[in-house]
């Protein structure tokens, strides 16, 4: 197989449920990246969610959001961007 013949790697594929997005959103807001860095993960997270709803016809990605920042919240003092 030739490397041009390789998916190339896409975040989406392994996210598999609602929880696994929530975990990458919460990795996102809590590795030190700047806010750039984070927009570009809701971004991910919208197409995993899409992805999941057109499997399933559930949850938004507002609620997925907020639960993910509920939990950094509970789990830090204070969330510093950039």
């Amino acid at each position: 197989m030739k490397m041009s013949e390789l998916k190339k790697f896409d975040p989406v594929d392994y996210m598999q449920s609602h929880e696994d997005i929530e975990l990458f959103l919460e990795m996102a807001m809590t590795n030190g990246g700047g806010v750039e860095h984070i927009k570009q993960a809701f971004l991910v997270a919208e197409k995993a969610r899409a992805k999941l709803d057109k499997e399933n016809n559930e949850i938004s990605l507002n609620d997925l959001i907020a639960s993910a920042i509920a939990k950094v919240m509970t789990n830090q003092k204070s969330i510093q961007f950039g």
